[in-house]
């Protein structure tokens, strides 16, 4: 069954030491286009990332987010340049003594000192991070292949019964164009009888008039070409791989032998059905653009 490519997934963890939020949206794109968006401590991971999309996605606009908070006090180290600790103590004692001051200097002093401490995160173990951010995204794909799958199958039967008005209307046309060569032959008749003021006319010029007619406006190639490409959509909709852009490529084509039978049919009632399969076709081409 095809699938949509419209999705939405949100998969929040915990463990003793991160907390991780994975949230995946997917809408409609002619390619696949990801944007990924991670905490700077997590870029390491986005080939990684990024390869699992693209294993579990083939199509459409990808946006992800990823938040990771620590859970642990030591997640953040204080370093200090115990050297130029040093050196700020020996030039305020220095100082105390040359002008006979009260140093009184204290911890909070030193604490207030520019450059003397610095604030590094802890070393991350990236192996156990991956092991459990990658569970998260894995189910977070889960629920948008979900989504998608349930989507695409009410897609599958909107497009499936839109095929199957199209066939009927396919048939009334079928049925239609024979009669539309003879009552043109009926009319031509009258007419020229009319123009003639005569009682009779030579059988054989309206035979002429009539097969010309019905030679321009032959309309069976068109009419199975249509069938087969409507008999090729339903069989894309059965199959469990991405058929959106090849369902695209049909319904062009079906607008296209439509297209011509309304060109070639000059009948009011084929035209009918003919604007009524070009509103269905197009009722179709939007909904092929929303599969995978």
């Amino acid at each position: 069954m095809p699938k949509s490519m419209t999705g939405f997934g949100r998969v929040e963890k915990n463990n003793s030491a991160w907390q991780v939020v994975v949230e995946i949206k997917t809408v409609n794109h002619r390619f696949s286009d990801l944007n990924i968006k991670l905490p700077k401590n997590l870029s390491v991971f986005e080939p990684e990332i990024r390869k699992l999309i693209n294993t579990s996605l083939s199509r459409g606009r990808v946006e992800l987010y990823i938040s990771l908070v620590s859970l642990e006090t030591a997640a953040y180290s204080i370093g200090v340049d115990w050297g130029l600790a040093q050196s700020y103590v020996d030039t305020a004692q220095s100082l105390a003594m040359r002008f006979g001051l009260n140093c009184g200097l204290t911890a909070q002093h030193l604490l207030e000192l520019p450059d003397l401490l610095t604030v590094e995160e802890a070393k991350l173990d990236y192996a156990a991070l991956w092991e459990f951010i990658e569970p998260a995204l894995r189910e977070t794909l889960d629920q948008v292949n979900q989504m998608r799958l349930d989507e695409g199958q009410r897609l599958t039967a909107d497009i499936t019964m839109r095929l199957d008005k199209i066939r009927d209307a396919v048939d009334r046309i079928e049925q239609r164009s024979p009669l539309v060569t003879e009552e043109y032959a009926q009319r031509l008749s009258e007419r020229m009888i009319q123009f003639l003021q005569e009682g009779s006319i030579e059988q054989e010029r309206i035979i002429a008039e009539a097969a010309l007619f019905a030679e321009k406006s032959n309309i069976t190639e068109e009419i199975i070409r249509l069938r087969s490409h409507i008999t090729e959509a339903h069989k894309l909709l059965e199959e469990s791989e991405p058929v959106g852009r090849k369902l695209d490529f049909i319904v062009q084509e079906m607008n296209r032998e439509i297209n011509t039978i309304g060109s070639k049919a000059n009948d009011e009632k084929i035209a009918s059905e003919v604007i009524f399969c070009k509103a269905e076709i197009e009722k179709v081409r939007e909904q092929a653009q929303n599969l995978e």
